[in-house]
């Protein structure tokens, strides 16, 4: 992921916590954005970020999330 990317990635994720609405946010809902926008960006950082997000530690489930952005 280059500079322009991530510039891209953080202002879509800032976006999506401004239109939420509310005065307070929880990490969740900014952990989900990061991710829906990580799998736009770059393949390997959505897998590596969502195995610590989401505590992944069996390899077949990583499998089923890696299943997911193929």
């Amino acid at each position: 992921i280059d500079a322009q990317q991530l510039l891209s990635l953080t202002k879509s994720v800032e976006q999506k916590i401004l239109t939420k609405k509310s005065s307070t946010i929880k990490t969740t809902d900014i952990g989900k954005f990061v991710l829906q926008e990580l799998k736009k960006f770059d393949k390997i950082a959505y897998l590596r970020y969502t195995s610590v997000y989401k505590s992944i530690e069996d390899p077949l489930l990583l499998k089923k999330e890696l299943n997911h952005i193929v």
